[in-house]
């Protein structure tokens, strides 16, 4: 299914694709020029005075942006073998309780309904992989009773206690979010596929900042759950061990 890609969301998403440059660094270079269009128009040199680049960085963002381009485009024609949404910081669909975290992605992929992370309330319930049996009963009573009142499911489409929230918001007959540790080519953990298609076809929505072909390693996982966080007007921890 192919789905519309924004011109700022094409931009935003070559920053993303530029080696060394992070969501915080992204934004002091668009505050720095005024504006992605200027900074993607900016001389090698014309990086060095941005806080954080300096002279051994400058040369490789220039380079990195400029090769940006092609992988721009490569990305997008996978978003849109997928059926992924690309929302750029800034645009009307982008979680405003994300976009006021100093670290906010400068994109957003998203496969299912991306109205889902603004929906209404949003809680996040989060906690261990290897949970007890105690704390997945608590966690499928928390999500059932907060997403049969209204509020929106966010958590991490892990196993364990992220899981049993999403599959009890959706018993509910609720909305659940899943912020995920790897980009949407992949599925992870590969048994929730079939769970991570129930919650887009219920009107909730799977999310990552990472590129599609990113691969769940373990260092994404912690800054993911920042994301987590940041949709949430709260979170519960449940098992955390």
């Amino acid at each position: 299914m192919q789905i519309p890609i924004s011109a700022k969301a094409r931009e935003m998403l070559r920053l993303t694709l530029t080696p060394g440059v992070g969501p915080v660094l992204s934004r002091r270079l668009i505050e720095h020029f005024g504006g992605i269009e200027r900074m993607l128009r900016a001389a090698p040199a014309d990086f060095q005075r941005v806080e954080g680049i300096g002279p051994r960085l400058a040369p490789k963002v220039a380079s990195g942006l400029r090769e940006s381009e092609r992988l721009a485009d490569r990305e997008i024609e996978l978003c849109e073998r997928a059926g992924v949404r690309l929302i750029a910081f800034g645009e009307p669909a982008y979680p405003p309780l994300l976009a006021e975290s100093r670290d906010a992605p400068p994109v957003l992929y998203v496969r299912g309904d991306p109205a889902a992370m603004t929906r209404g309330y949003t809680v996040g319930i989060v906690g261990s992989r290897h949970c007890t049996a105690y704390g997945i009963e608590q966690a499928e009573r928390f999500a059932a009773f907060l997403a049969s009142s209204g509020l929106v499911i966010v958590s991490g489409g892990a196993r364990g206690i992220d899981s049993a929230s999403h599959r009890a918001a959706l018993r509910a007959n609720g909305t659940t979010v899943a912020v995920v540790g790897c980009g949407l080519s992949h599925c992870y953990p590969p048994e929730n596929a079939e769970l991570f298609q129930q919650m887009c076809e219920a009107g909730g929505a799977v999310v990552s900042e990472l590129p599609m072909e990113t691969a769940p390693t373990a260092d994404n996982f912690p800054a993911r759950n920042r994301i987590i966080s940041a949709l949430s007007l709260g979170v519960l921890v449940i098992d955390a061990n």
